[in-house]
């Protein structure tokens, strides 16, 4: 019997966005459901943890971090003889690759191992971007390119040996948890890590459940001051607040919402995976995820999801997966 090819789902950095972790789930769900391969998860947290330093990235100073450490830690992505290795979500930035991910021990140089981004999307978007990453790209065994939104397709469409036109992976949140149903009914999510302000809404004489999408809670004591700080500053004091370390807590409170306002772009996807109405209060280029499933006018007012065309673009994705995965 011929051995299952292994594909390695890079993913990770949940404690510090749970939003991630919706992302890191539809596209573990995606690739089990395209392929008979063995198919794992593998965190990129220790290539990130210890590496920034000071200088890179300032939030690190409050966690005790001055230089880089990352000799220090084992990363199993390092290790691990996978056959594909795959990144999904905010993959097409160029930090992402210029501050701790573009690392010749994690297989990049391996001609045997092809590389795919599934729902990869950037963060600014400005020519400079485009370009940069796309000097990254050319230099590792980009075997296929999923994007998640139109834009980012057209930008790097060709560069790949395979190009698709495909959604953001959170979209499948609705696939990969049966949420239960709960006591606590008629009720709307506020998510607002951002913005100073809650929007004063007049529908509002029900039940507000507000989730915080970070958990994170490094270690070092002027760290945890400023993170309480924080807290306190966006009302995450207040009654009926989650904040979990598990995505499923905050998939069942999506799930069963009346609707969701928010600032996080991934509090409104896996609303609308759920049949749920949402509005997002932020201006962000990563917005445009929601024009792929005709939910353009989240970002302007509470909209309803266009079930037929999510359903209808999981299913081309997943088609196209399962053509290119041996």
């Amino acid at each position: 019997m011929k051995q299952k090819n292994t594909i390695m789902l890079w993913g990770g950095n949940w404690t510090r966005n749970i939003g991630d972790a919706f992302i890191d789930l539809g596209a573990l769900y995606a690739l089990k459901h395209a392929s008979e391969s063995n198919v794992i998860l593998s965190s990129f947290m220790p290539s990130w943890f210890l590496s920034r330093g000071c200088l890179s990235y300032p939030e690190q100073i409050l966690g005790g971090v001055i230089i880089d450490k990352t000799n220090n830690l084992l990363d199993v992505r390092g290790f691990v003889n996978s056959d594909y290795n795959v990144m999904c979500g905010v993959k097409l930035a160029d930090h992402w690759w210029e501050r701790c991910f573009f690392d010749k021990k994690l297989q990049f140089e391996k001609k045997d191992t092809k590389i795919i981004i599934i729902g990869g999307g950037g963060l600014l978007y400005t020519r400079e971007e485009f370009e940069k990453v796309r000097d990254y790209l050319n230099k590792i065994n980009l075997y296929a390119f999923i994007s998640r939104d139109e834009k980012v397709f057209k930008e790097y469409e060709g560069i790949a040996e395979h190009s698709f036109n495909g959604l953001d992976c959170a979209f499948f949140a609705s696939d990969y948890i049966n949420p239960p149903s709960l006591s606590i009914s008629e009720y709307i999510t506020f998510t607002f890590d951002r913005i100073k302000k809650e929007p004063e809404l007049n529908n509002t004489g029900g039940k507000i459940i507000r989730t915080h999408h970070s958990c994170w809670t490094q270690s070092g004591l002027l760290r945890r001051i400023v993170y309480n700080y924080i807290l306190s500053k966006q009302g995450f004091n207040k009654k009926n607040t989650l904040i979990s370390d598990l995505p499923q807590d905050y998939l069942t409170i999506y799930a069963n919402t009346e609707e969701t306002h928010s600032d996080r772009v991934h509090a409104c996807v896996p609303t609308l995976a759920f049949g749920k109405p949402a509005k997002l209060y932020r201006e962000t280029t990563r917005a445009l995820l929601f024009d792929r499933v005709n939910a353009g006018s989240v970002k302007t007012q509470l909209t309803y999801p266009d079930m037929k065309k999510i359903k209808k673009e999981k299913e081309r994705e997943i088609r196209f997966l399962s053509e290119i995965l041996d």
